[in-house]
């Protein structure tokens, strides 16, 4: 409701406390009858005055006790013969408590089927809190479509709001069928390179059954000339509201320009279609150039680094030259100032202030440049708080079965403690249950539970949720997970990998879980394949073949191996789960790069020789340089040859800094021997050594 307010004009002028006249009767009395006024009026009205205080000059504002309603969520769409649900909230405001009675209009579209309305027709709302009732909304089969706009009043004494909430009917599920996308749909590929396209296909209204798949034939000429493709499995198995992937793989002639390629999926008497373009491109010599992070979160006076890559491609082996533009303010340098073919730098940023600023590094070789753009946030100190998130935060699942959800909570500003988790669902045919309720946050950290939601045989279809709450001392935040409740299907299984994708350096290895699910109580073998598109990367699972009984889950461990020679690039990992005639596929990408090369320095002395008069000494600069990010303390020590009595004699710091210059100093006597002497020159820093050696010839 609006808040109106009503003044006494001048009365701050009139109840001047200093005013001659603040004891005359006259006045007393009218202030008097003007507060009894106003005092009647807000009982009336509920409506908020400002009324003279107790000290002259000075207002006092009243606010009314209310309640807000509203309703999540407002809008939903009901399949004829089922049923919808909506929680109203109820939120106490200016101090309100008290009894709120609640109450439908229009009349039910199903008055006398069991549900219907609201689980309570009154809630109790104390100062300050929140209360909730649960809209059931319930169609009967055959409903004709429209809009069932339903609203809930909600009153208590002279307080009355509404709120409305529009269930959509609309008619029971069409013909069981299928879809099929391809992802991407267009590709640029290099000649002589492969790139692949996802094809989903994804049941509809209840489709079961098995998809066959074809391509378009491939041109009738010799590979590697014309560009060939294939597609993998060539059959997919869907379940009622099931998905199933194969993977369409190009591989790119050196001759032709490109061309069309159509994928179709058939079971029966369906057929539907899906056209991947590509383009063939003549590969020439580049370089990329990539930041990792290329968002860096700071603070106010402290250094922050990024990794500047870049990758040779096509054969390219220049050298790559950067420079910098960046915002004001913003303090930026990069260490190495170039690198050759394939290698990387460090870029260092700082700034006083905080505030979001921007570096961009451009690498230049010849006609190429590439850029990369790095933000930088510089952030002060903030109230420490948590975030919390649910993914997914919306699932559907048949009665009688299970799905789940993970609970991610995110350290704020840093916040340091531990949150104790809670979990409340909108109907008694569903139950949730926490794999952890209580997960300690360390500044900056993150941790997450899973929240496994079961679905009684008996629940009928329609909409729930379960809220999730986490508490740690006064901070409290909820995150919602929506479940849609259908039939229950047949027994059947489900595959994933976790994580999902990996990066892994060329040389190395990474693993993969490949989570087994029992879904509607299957029992059956699982066996196991893994390919890798393009090929290239060395995939092994253990076990290959996995056993459920009766339900559960099980999991192997897939293994990722490269080589050295191992081309960097992109890559997806298919595994593959087949039990008779089900089959199930779970992705993961792999990105492959180059290691950069480690820490080091250089070291040279300048000039390489000299004369000098026996009897005198002459000067020479070591300059020694960090390369790679090498930021240690270099150890100096010197050798010479021919070692003799009266020989030269040598000075020079025994310690340097990795970038700095030093004078090594050599000195003869007049018992020197003529001749010309080798100075050898090691740095050492831990397990890096590197020599120089510059030549001292003595005259007379």
């Amino acid at each position: 409701m609006p808040e109106r307010l009503f003044s006494l004009g001048a009365a701050t002028e009139t109840l001047n406390p200093s005013s001659t006249i603040r004891n005359d009767t006259t006045v007393v009395w009218f202030l008097r009858i003007v507060t009894l006024v106003l005092s009647l009026l807000i009982l009336w009205t509920g409506t908020v005055f400002a009324v003279p205080s107790a000290t002259p000059g000075h207002l006092i504002l009243a606010a009314s006790p209310d309640f807000t309603m509203a309703a999540n969520p407002s809008n939903q769409t009901v399949v004829a013969g089922s049923s919808g649900k909506s929680l109203i909230i109820l939120t106490s405001i200016n101090g309100f408590s008290g009894v709120v009675n609640l109450a439908t209009s229009p009349p039910p579209l199903c008055a006398s089927c069991p549900g219907w309305g609201l689980n309570s027709s009154s809630v109790k709302l104390s100062s300050g809190g929140t209360a909730s009732s649960t809209l059931t909304f319930v169609s009967t089969a055959g409903s004709p479509p429209r809009n069932w706009v339903v609203v809930v009043t909600g009153t208590s004494g002279s307080l009355s709001h509404n709120v409305s909430v529009t269930f959509t009917v609309v008619p029971s599920s069409p013909p069981p069928d299928f879809t099929i996308t391809a992802s991407p749909n267009s590709l640029t590929i290099p000649a002589g390179s492969t790139a692949t396209s996802t094809i989903t296909l994804t049941s509809v209204n209840g489709f079961n059954g098995t998809v066959s798949l074809q391509t378009s034939p491939s041109p009738l000429c010799p590979s590697p000339q014309c560009s060939t493709w294939s597609i993998t499995p060539t059959s997919v198995k869907l379940a009622p509201s099931g998905t199933a992937t194969a993977t369409l793989t190009i591989s790119a002639g050196t001759q032709g320009s490109g061309g069309n390629i159509t994928v179709t999926g058939t079971s029966g008497s369906l057929s539907h279609s899906v056209l991947v373009t590509f383009k063939v491109t003549q590969a020439q010599p580049d370089f990329t150039i990539t930041a990792n992070p290329s968002q860096i979160l700071t603070q106010p006076g402290f250094n922050a680094t990024s990794t500047i890559t870049v990758t040779a491609l096509n054969g390219f082996s220049g050298t790559v030259f950067f420079s910098l533009s960046s915002s004001p303010a913003l303090l930026a340098n990069i260490t190495p100032h170039n690198v050759t073919g394939t290698g990387s730098a460090t870029l260092i940023v700082s700034a006083s202030t905080p505030g979001n600023y921007t570096t961009t590094v451009t690498g230049n070789s010849g006609s190429l440049s590439r850029s990369v753009t790095v933000l930088v946030n510089v952030q002060s100190q903030a109230k420490p708080d948590f975030a919390i998130n649910s993914n997914p935060s919306n699932i559907t699942i048949a009665a009688g079965s299970s799905g789940s959800s993970v609970i991610t909570l995110t350290s704020l500003n840093g916040f340091n403690g531990t949150i104790t988790l809670t979990d409340t669902t909108s109907s008694s045919g569903i139950t949730a249950t926490l794999s952890r309720t209580s997960i300690p946050l360390p500044p900056g950290g993150s941790g997450s539970s899973v929240v496994s939601i079961t679905v009684a045989t008996s629940t009928p279809p329609g909409s729930y949720f379960v809220t999730v709450t986490g508490t740690s001392g006064s901070l409290s935040h909820s995150t919602f997970v929506f479940v849609s409740v259908t039939g229950s299907p047949p027994p059947s299984f489900s595959l994933s990998a976790n994580p999902t994708s990996l990066i892994i350096s060329r040389g190395s290895s990474g693993t993969s879980t490949i989570n087994v699910t029992s879904l509607n109580n299957f029992s059956g073998t699982v066996s196991l394949t893994s390919t890798s598109s393009p090929p290239g990367l060395t995939t092994s699972l253990n076990p290959s073949s996995i056993t459920l009984v009766g339900g559960g889950t099980a999991n192997s461990i897939l293994t990722i191996s490269t080589t050295s020679s191992t081309p960097t690039g992109n890559y997806t990992i298919a595994v593959t789960g087949t039990s008779g005639n089900l089959s199930r596929t779970a992705t993961l990408s792999v990105t492959v790069f180059a290691p950069p090369p480690p820490p080091d320095f250089t070291i040279t002395i300048s000039p390489t020789s000299q004369s000098v008069a026996r009897g005198s000494s002459t000067n020479f600069t070591i300059t020694v340089r960090g390369t790679n990010g090498f930021n240690g303390t270099v150890s100096l020590s010197t050798t010479i040859s021919p070692l003799q009595r009266h020989g030269p004699t040598i000075s020079l710091p025994l310690t340097v800094g990795p970038y700095s210059n030093s004078i090594l100093t050599v000195a003869t006597s007049k018992q020197t021997s003529l001749g010309t002497y080798t100075i050898t020159v090691t740095a050492t820093s831990g397990s890096i050594t590197h020599t120089a050696t510059v030549t001292l010839t003595v005259t007379r």
